[in-house]
């Protein structure tokens, strides 16, 4: 079981959180940012657990998790990739990425 009951075993693994998540100037327009991670390649018991997509949230303040489910964070995008080029905000901002498997799991922040 993982931290808020949710059942483990083949169907039901989540997939594991984003660590390496990167920052920098984007190559092809220099004014823009790259938010950038190592994509999620995982098995559970021999069979892949398959990421549909990255969701990437944003705000002006550290956040947690439970500020995310509480809807109190926005969602920036979903992306299928492993890297977005992002326009830069006027303030500061904090970003976290959670990856999200085919059956609408998700990583731990």
């Amino acid at each position: 079981m993982d931290d808020e009951g949710n059942g483990g075993g083949l169907g039901n693994q989540l997939p594991q959180g984003i660590y390496d998540l990167m920052l920098a100037d984007a190559l092809t327009v220099p004014e823009n940012l790259v938010l950038s991670w190592t994509a999620i390649d995982s098995t559970f018991d021999g069979d892949p657990i398959v990421v549909d997509h990255y969701d990437i949230y944003a705000a002006d303040t550290p956040f947690t998790r439970q500020d995310v489910e509480d809807g109190l964070v926005p969602l920036l995008r979903a992306v299928t990739g492993s890297s977005e080029e992002l326009i830069p905000a006027d303030q500061r901002l904090f970003y976290s990425v959670i990856a999200v498997d085919r059956l609408g799991q998700q990583s731990p922040f």
